[in-house]
């Protein structure tokens, strides 16, 4: 589990046990673990995301994780009145252009001809508002916070060297009309370089809540909300 889902989920955590945030600043690109808008970035010396406690009575943050998915939960008395829970809907307002491309040389390109290969990423702004609900029903949907996201720049090849350097055969493989000096051991046999390449499941990505679970790229699950369960202090 990376740093960055351990402190969105925390954040989640905070918000829905309906602490008061007094510090949260967005990612500097869109996560993909969690809704755009609902994350909080932390960094050494720099921003950080910070609460306090507005309840009648100390609270303690309890973390587990286990089967590769993390829970936070806040222990303390009540804040919210039963039956009222606290979620965040997050809505992207504008697409910002990313930034100029990233130019590499090759050689062994024709003049004139470029590829791409990786392609830009656009930024973002999002509007997050707080939405509280009683047994179920909305009783108030209101503004909480902007996140504004970079993009991210193509990088491209190119040649501008006037100069075409052939290209080099990275899996060291013999030319077809190409006859071998070793006796005895004839071409594509035993002795010649061969590459060769394991294939890799896919990564999978995850998002995070109050309760953090895998899932695949292009997904959202459902927020869970975190209740702030009795005191243990008072048990």
């Amino acid at each position: 589990m990376s740093v960055p889902q351990q402190r969105d989920t925390l954040y989640n955590a905070v918000v829905f046990a309906g602490l008061t945030t007094t510090e949260r600043h967005a990612h500097s690109y869109e996560p993909s673990y969690v809704t755009p808008g609902e994350d909080a970035m932390v960094s050494f010396g720099g921003p950080d995301m910070k609460f306090v406690n507005n309840s009648s009575s100390a609270i303690a943050i309890r973390t587990s994780f286990a089967d590769r998915k993390l829970k936070i939960s806040i222990i303390g008395i009540p804040i919210l009145e039963d039956g009222v829970t606290l979620s965040m809907t997050s809505n992207k307002t504008a697409e910002l252009d990313a930034p100029a491309p990233i130019y590499e040389e090759d050689q062994t390109m024709q003049p004139g001809e470029e590829k791409v290969i990786k392609q830009e990423t656009k930024g973002s702004r999002w509007v997050t508002n707080l939405v509280t609900k009683k047994d179920g029903a909305v009783v108030s949907d209101e503004f909480f916070h902007n996140s504004t996201y970079r993009g991210k720049p193509a990088t491209i090849k190119r040649n501008t060297s006037g100069v075409v350097v052939p290209a080099t055969d990275p899996a060291g493989s013999v030319p077809e009309n190409h006859q071998s000096n070793a006796p005895g051991i004839p071409d594509g046999g035993p002795g010649m370089n061969t590459g060769e390449t394991t294939p890799q499941a896919p990564a999978t990505e995850t998002q995070n809540t109050a309760i953090t679970q895998p899932e695949t790229e292009g997904t959202t699950a459902d927020n869970t909300q975190t209740v702030i369960q009795p005191n243990p202090m008072n048990q």
